[in-house]
């Protein structure tokens, strides 16, 4: 292949002529064409200048429901002299003429580069990159030599099923020092880069796109709603039912009007000790790994929207009596009639889930899209291993909307978090790091349609007098 300059400095085994048929041939020869890795890309020598330029950049934290990690400015603002001649290869030519032979795409002279830094706890979940022109996704890593799988990191890359969803990883790439990757960006090429783990090395990498013409997008995949129930109506006080339950402080009337109040200014609210405390510790008991007759969970995904555990089937004399007495309790007209006296919101139907979120759990703002232009009540009740939660471990359920974040709610062992959502207001619940076991959290979302919101009953306006939630700070 003709080289100019600056491919000087490429590993003269992919410039030998019948290097793209090589490549392609390795390339096909995997059971699914799913990337390719070229080893020993650079001159190493070069590649370390190029290492030590971008470490004296400047980075700029990158931060959502989605991904966290710094990223620099794109390669072509970058004017340090070996970045430079780096950008100068990636962007040639003759390496588009290079990747073109090896997939059999046709690409434009158009490239996005950047370089990105992941320290610990830094991840980007499961996502396509198929974005205006995207046609092929590349990565040159420029990690330490001795980056192992105990540092994380890896690139994983997805299998999807008939509806065109992510299930499972096929494959999962570690990253090594001077190692280039790349593959075909389409409507499935789900991929994500695990937590980084190690916390004394980072995952330092150049990273981007080569466009093209956009390929056929099938129609998104729109998921079944969530089954919903119908609320039973009821009109006497709910106290003799949940006394046994609920923390009496909260069943009497000044409390009552206190959090109605607080409810009615700030539309949420988290209450501790909400469980009186053999219940709690009964239900921590019941949910521990260390009980043998522990309820079985069920993986949810696909992990495009969310990855957690789920309560799943189990035969009835298994499982624990504290358990099935505790979903009753959530699903109770009784529970019901309680939070609609402390929210003074008219509820209809309801949708009860039980979760468990461990290492890597997570949900993006694409779960439950339907939830993004109607109006509820979300519930949470949350059970922790431990009485005090590390906010740097993730596991946090934030809400948003276009422009801004609005509130997020920390895992508290025996609270509940109560908040309205509005039309247009998303959530998601950030990853759960490494160093974190598992929390288990009952989600009730007790939904109605606007016209089902009493608002004579509340002296509220759903629509112009009711915060969407509290503003806490700046999104992202």
């Amino acid at each position: 292949m003709p080289h100019s300059n600056a491919f000087e400095k490429v590993n003269r085994t992919y410039l030998k002529p019948g290097a793209a048929e090589k490549i392609k041939k390795d390339y096909l020869s995997y059971t699914r064409e799913t990337d390719a890795v070229l080893e020993r890309f650079l001159d190493d020598e070069f590649l370390k200048l190029v290492s030590d330029e971008l470490e004296e950049e400047k980075w700029h934290s990158k931060n959502n429901d989605l991904y966290t990690f710094f990223q620099s400015n794109g390669l072509e603002q970058i004017e340090r002299p070996n970045v430079q001649a780096a950008k100068n290869i990636l962007y040639s030519r003759e390496f588009r003429k290079l990747l073109q032979a090896v997939l059999g795409i046709r690409l434009s002279s158009k490239v996005d580069a950047s370089a990105s830094r992941y320290w610990s706890h830094c991840h980007l979940l499961c996502h396509d990159d198929e974005y205006q022109g995207r046609r092929v996704a590349f990565i040159l890593y420029l990690v330490p030599e001795d980056w192992s799988p105990e540092d994380g990191g890896m690139l994983d890359l997805f299998e999807v099923d008939e509806n065109g969803q992510p299930t499972k990883i096929i494959e999962s790439i570690l990253p090594r020092w001077n190692q280039f990757v790349f593959f075909e960006v389409t409507p499935f090429s789900f991929h994500q880069v695990s937590e980084v783990l190690s916390t004394s090395k980072q995952r330092l990498a150049i990273s981007g796109w080569f466009y093209g013409e956009s390929v056929y997008s099938p129609t998104e995949y729109e998921e079944p709603p969530l089954p919903r129930r119908p609320l039973l109506r009821f009109d006497e006080s709910p106290n003799e039912y949940l006394k046994d339950w609920i923390n009496p402080s909260y069943l009497l009337p000044a409390s009552r009007a206190s959090i109605r109040k607080r409810f009615g200014k700030y539309s949420h609210v988290q209450l501790q000790r909400f469980l009186v405390r053999s219940k709690h510790l009964k239900l921590r008991k019941a949910f521990s790994p260390s009980n043998q007759a522990a309820p079985n969970w069920t993986t949810i995904g696909p992990a495009n929207r969310r990855h957690y555990e789920s309560l799943g089937r189990w035969e009835q004399s298994e499982a624990p009596k504290i358990i099935d007495e505790a979903i009753r309790m959530f699903q109770s007209p009784q529970f019901a009639c309680l939070l609609q006296k402390l929210t003074r919101l008219a509820l209809s139907h309801m949708h009860l889930e039980v979760r468990q979120f461990r290492h890597r759990s997570y949900t993006l703002v694409q779960d439950n899209t339907q939830q993004h232009n109607e109006t509820g009540l979300d519930v949470y009740y949350c059970l922790c291993e431990e009485d005090c939660w590390d906010i740097d471990v993730g596991g946090q359920i934030t809400y948003i909307d276009e422009d801004h974040e609005l509130i997020t709610f920390v895992p508290l062992d025996n609270s509940i978090c109560m908040a309205f959502r509005d039309e247009g207001c998303m959530k998601f619940l950030t990853v759960s790091h490494a160093v974190r076991a598992s929390d288990t959290e009952t989600g009730d979302r007790y939904v109605g349609d606007a016209r089902d919101f009493d608002a004579g009953e509340a002296g509220l306006s759903v629509r112009e007098d009711r915060p969407r939630t509290a503003r806490v700070c700046e999104r992202y």
